[in-house]
């Protein structure tokens, strides 16, 4: 708007097989009327939607929502471990047996009750001053109650690998993984590379190219709660050879330890023309 400005303008894109069409209204409390249109080389509707977990048109539950809920209970049990620290880490400083105090009337003022460093306080009982510290149960306790809650998370984030039985697989697909159950998230994951590839195709429809192309997602969707645990072993088949080096490379990149963008022909001819390794005849 000008210059510099900015504003914002209600607008509806209408979409229909082979044709587009903008409305807007000319002013306030107007009618709706169209604004601009055109026509497109497809024959049908480029709209691609993906769900993880359908419930309805338009409409899916969040994978995670369980996680989500165990971060905000592990967020306030932090909260509360952090808090508690903060008060043990401070003693309190006791001093009993101060000689009560009397206003005007006659009256005993009661002790003003401090906590904190730098307070004092009073307890009017037999002379006697000390530091008083808390015992540090509830640390343990708290502690052992995080690693606990830590544990529950790694459990819900797993039950997306692991394999469900219910999954309803394409005859292809049960064709080329040999009817092999699928988890929610390999098959998540095959359904957003669809979905990638129906865009692609779209974009390609747009400038009458043919082919859009395909999309390959690659990921590691085997239940793996301790990857510092089966790498070492991986590399003791290798070096065993009881795998190859080949599959040793596809594992570690399974398991993010290698990026993708590296190949392993690629890499064996680095690797011959690099010449044997120090100590290596």
């Amino acid at each position: 708007d000008g210059d510099f400005g900015t504003k914002c303008v209600a607008q509806i894109r209408v979409l229909e097989p082979g044709m587009w069409t903008t409305y807007r209204k000319p002013k306030e409390g107007g009618v709706w009327a169209i604004h601009d249109q055109g026509t497109t080389n497809l024959s049908v509707i480029p709209w691609v939607t993906f769900y993880t977990g359908r419930t309805g048109f338009m409409t899916a539950k969040p994978p995670l929502l369980e996680l989500a809920h165990l971060n905000i209970k592990h967020w306030q049990s932090q909260s509360d471990q952090d808090n508690i620290l903060h008060v043990i880490r401070v003693p309190i400083l006791v001093r009993i047996g101060v000689q009560a105090q009397y206003d005007n009337q006659g009256k005993v003022i009661p002790p003003e009750f401090k906590v904190g460093t730098g307070a004092l306080t009073d307890l009017p009982i037999n002379g006697d001053m000390k530091y008083v510290e808390h015992t540090g149960k509830a640390v343990d306790a708290g502690r052992q109650a995080l690693l606990d809650l830590i544990a529950e998370m790694r459990m819900a984030g797993a039950k997306l690998l692991t394999p469900d039985k219910s999954a309803t697989k394409t005859a292809t697909q049960a064709e080329e993984e040999a009817a092999q159950d699928l988890s929610p998230l390999s098959r998540m994951a095959n359904h957003f590379a669809d979905c990638l590839a129906q865009l692609l195709q779209f974009m390609a429809d747009y400038r009458s190219l043919g082919e859009g192309g395909t999309v390959e997602m690659r990921g590691s969707f085997d239940v793996d709660y301790m990857p510092e645990v089966s790498l070492p072993t991986l590399v003791a088949m290798a070096n065993a050879g009881m795998i190859s080096k080949e599959t040793l490379f596809t594992e570690m990149q399974r398991r993010g330890v290698i990026s993708d963008e590296y190949d392993w022909a690629d890499e064996l001819e680095k690797i011959d023309s690099q010449g044997p390794a120090l100590g290596e005849l």
